[in-house]
């Protein structure tokens, strides 16, 4: 259920977040949390029904770096502006 109402949301927000800095943040924190349930979900069921002990490791790995890629995007982003808008 609260992935369902995360990713509507996430949906509603991805338009406005070429144009605003602010929405695209909290855009990405929307796919954040939309990645990160459904990895926990993929990992509870890869433990469960095959023993695959690591396959939460290795969901929690893609899920940061994944995360991490984007904030570098958005700080880049945001550099950009400061710099730009000071000249």
């Amino acid at each position: 259920d609260l992935v369902s109402v995360n990713g509507w949301c996430t949906y509603r927000l991805h338009q406005d977040s070429h144009n605003d800095l602010n929405v695209r943040g909290v855009f990405l924190h929307g796919m954040a949390d939309a990645a990160s349930s459904i990895s926990v979900m993929i990992a509870a069921a890869s433990v469960h029904f095959f023993n695959w002990f690591w396959a939460d490791a290795v969901g929690s790995l893609i899920v940061a770096v994944l995360i991490g890629l984007s904030a570098l995007f958005l700080v880049k982003d945001s550099w950009l502006i400061l710099v730009f808008s000071s000249t």
